[in-house]
């Protein structure tokens, strides 16, 4: 993990700090922000300050809405596993456990599974239990990235509504950036592009 020193490169240096925390204490979060604020940004500077110590599991879900096939493909690329046989989270999480390491899976943009009756049918209720399942696993944690609270949105079940969504999840909002962290910021970029010419 990150030592404390090594948050300053982040664009969020505090909430970098605190989403770390929560992850190495396998939490469940529901990450939410506007887009267009530096939510992949933070995502990014997560993912730098975990290192080789957690293996991240990121998946942007608005590719993947239409095809959960191609999302347990892609889930299990990253892990390096065959998903011929995998039909569910819960195969691939058995392959999880093999690890011996944390593990985050990091689903962005998760409202394109919400609301959205153009949804492949398989992203059923079992789906939503087996991301629940997760805050009782060990060494496993979850954030879901949305605009609103993922609570506030319905999950459809076959294009139907089956109820809003069920998952339990931490929320913890993107706080706007402070006048310091924009500054430090610019002057990460000003030193960057110096460097480069």
């Amino acid at each position: 993990m990150c030592h404390e020193e090594a948050f300053s490169h982040c664009l969020r240096p505090v909430f970098t700090k605190l989403l770390v925390q929560k992850i190495k204490c396998d939490f469940s979060l529901n990450l939410i922000g506007e887009h267009g604020l530096g939510r992949r940004r933070t995502l990014d500077d997560v993912q730098q300050c975990l290192g080789d110590e957690v293996r991240v599991l990121r998946i942007n879900l608005k590719f993947y809405k239409e095809s959960y096939a191609a999302f347990l493909k892609e889930l299990g690329r990253q892990l390096d596993v065959q998903t011929e046989k995998a039909t569910s989270l819960t195969d691939l999480f058995t392959k999880v456990e093999c690890l011996n390491k944390p593990v985050l899976v990091l689903l962005h943009n998760f409202d394109a599974i919400l609301n959205n009756p153009k949804l492949d049918p398989a992203f059923d209720s079992s789906f939503f239990d087996h991301l629940n399942s997760i805050r009782n696993q060990k060494n496993m944690s979850l954030i879901c990235v949305t605009v609103k609270a993922h609570d506030q949105s319905l999950v459809l079940i076959d294009g139907q509504p089956h109820s809003y969504s069920w998952l339990d999840l931490q929320q913890l909002v993107l706080p706007a950036l402070s006048q310091k962290e924009l500054k430090a910021d610019l002057r990460r970029r000003k030193l960057k592009l110096g460097v480069e010419q």
